[in-house]
């Protein structure tokens, strides 16, 4: 589900763009909020805050490579292809096309859903240190290694487990609580 997340975010990041690093920014806002200015593209600015955010939604192991300068200066680059691109896309005005519109809003939904479900439920996981060593102690014949090396992948099976019970657990509350109606003719009919 987190994966799920992470791809949704990273598509809707470079087909539509973040919102916040993409709108046209005027030069003298950004100077008034004093905020450092990393790049600009035809006068719109990329901020420190720009790369800060777009960096947050790599995953742990790609943030890390941005350590290195050459990294770093190809994923500036990135943000600056990235502007470009969102500048030619309305120059052509794909925003105004209805079947973009529909996946925009496909997209929004989904965004959405996932946006809600983090908050609502993944973000208050909490995986106890003896929890992992209780699973670790059960399955120490499936790791071959010692409970320091293994102790993070335990803790991410034990949250997308919990993930999974919380998730099934709040649909079920929420088709209990809904009116429902599903048309078995029409299901019958679907290719």
């Amino acid at each position: 589900m987190i994966k799920k997340i992470f791809y949704l975010l990273l598509i809707f990041s470079f087909v539509a763009c973040d919102s916040k690093m993409t709108k046209v920014k005027k030069v003298s806002d950004v100077k008034k909020l004093k905020v450092p200015v990393i790049a600009k593209v035809n006068n719109i600015p990329i901020t420190l805050d720009d790369y800060r955010r777009e960096k947050a939604k790599l995953p742990e192991n790609l943030q890390k490579l941005l350590k290195k300068p050459e990294k770093k200066l190809q994923f500036i680059q990135n943000l600056i292809d990235k502007e470009l691109i969102y500048e030619e896309s309305k120059k052509a005005r794909i925003d105004e096309d209805e079947s973009f519109k529909k996946k925009l809003e496909a997209l929004k939904k989904e965004l959405m859903i996932n946006e809600f479900l983090k908050r609502k439920i993944f973000n208050n996981i909490i995986i106890s240190e003896q929890e992992i060593k209780d699973y670790y102690d059960k399955n120490k014949k499936n790791f071959n290694l010692p409970y320091d090396q293994v102790k993070s992948k335990i803790r991410e099976i034990l949250k997308k487990e919990k993930e999974q019970k919380l998730f099934q657990k709040y649909i079920e509350s929420l088709r209990h609580s809904a009116k429902i109606e599903i048309n078995t003719k029409e299901i019958q009919n679907l290719n």
